[in-house]
């Protein structure tokens, strides 16, 4: 991985938010400690690293990234779309 001088409220910017899902959960309970946060669009394994070494002060051992398309739903009988996230 490549020296990347990261600050704090870069590593804010990279990492959106955590993301809780009952499948994540379920990986955290059976095998090692998963942890699954939404991150940047532009955001590349080597930053989303960095960024948990920033703000959590570990060392990820792997980063997975994956793009979640938006998904249509009927609310009301109108048609809406869920946002995509990565």
């Amino acid at each position: 991985m490549s020296k990347l001088g990261i600050n704090l409220r870069q590593a804010e910017e990279v990492i959106i938010r955590p993301r809780l899902t009952e499948k994540a959960t379920l990986l955290s309970k059976q095998t090692k400690p998963v942890y699954t946060f939404e991150i940047s669009p532009v955001a590349t394994k080597a930053t989303v690293a960095a960024a948990i070494k920033k703000l959590y002060k570990v060392a990820p051992v792997k980063v997975q990234v994956i793009k979640l398309p938006a998904k249509y739903k009927m609310n009301r009988g109108r048609l809406g779309r869920t946002s995509a996230v990565r």
